[in-house]
């Protein structure tokens, strides 16, 4: 999916691991719940583009596509690992 247009696509719950999406549109796609496991999103347009709850997202890669203008959503499942971790 090397420079695929996948822009505004509702891809919740998709199972994208270990998929290329290298030079990716993902511009306002809807990504929560995804599995990126092992997923390549290098160059990816990510602006606008929504996750939360992502199996296989690191905290650096999350920090990354914020920098590049993803929008992370809290889910109920995140704000209990929060509150776990917090807590």
């Amino acid at each position: 999916m090397v420079g695929a247009n996948l822009s505004g696509a509702n891809l919740t719950q998709a199972d994208l691991s270990e998929t290329s999406l290298i030079d990716a549109n993902l511009r306002d796609a809807n990504l929560i719940s995804a599995n990126l496991s092992a997923t390549n999103l290098i160059d990816a347009e990510v602006k606008n583009a929504r996750f939360g709850n992502n199996l296989g997202l690191s905290d650096q890669m999350r920090h990354n596509l914020i920098e590049r203008g993803a929008i992370f959503e809290e889910t109920p499942d995140t704000a209990q690992s929060r509150e776990r971790v917090e807590g």
